[in-house]
């Protein structure tokens, strides 16, 4: 379908240049106040209470984020390699195997 390759070029493109806009002022905050991360740079500038609130959202967006990535994920592998395995056992892997990844630091 041809519309629908335009709107996924369309959605990269505004992807894209939304997550330029979104770096902008990290990279501005990481300039003025050194590499610190920014639930550091939130606690350090806006204080606790509102820290902990920037964190909440930081996090809430991250889990999204995962959970949808896992979820495209599997059923590419459910739908190309595992055909006939629960996608409870492979998205039990995609974690563990993510989970270890990030412990060696990889």
């Amino acid at each position: 379908n041809g519309l629908s390759a335009i709107s996924g070029m369309v959605a990269f493109v505004i992807g894209t240049i939304l997550n330029f806009i979104i770096i902008i002022p990290f990279l501005i905050l990481s300039n003025r106040f050194g590499w610190k991360s920014p639930l550091d740079l939130s606690f350090k500038l806006i204080g606790r209470p509102f820290g902990y609130i920037i964190t909440a959202i930081i996090f809430t967006i991250l889990l999204l984020t995962a959970s949808s990535t896992v979820t495209l994920f599997e059923g590419f592998l459910s739908e190309t390699l595992f055909q006939n395995s629960p996608a409870v056992i492979i998205i039990a892997l995609l974690i563990f195997a993510s989970a270890y990844g990030a412990y060696l630091g990889i």
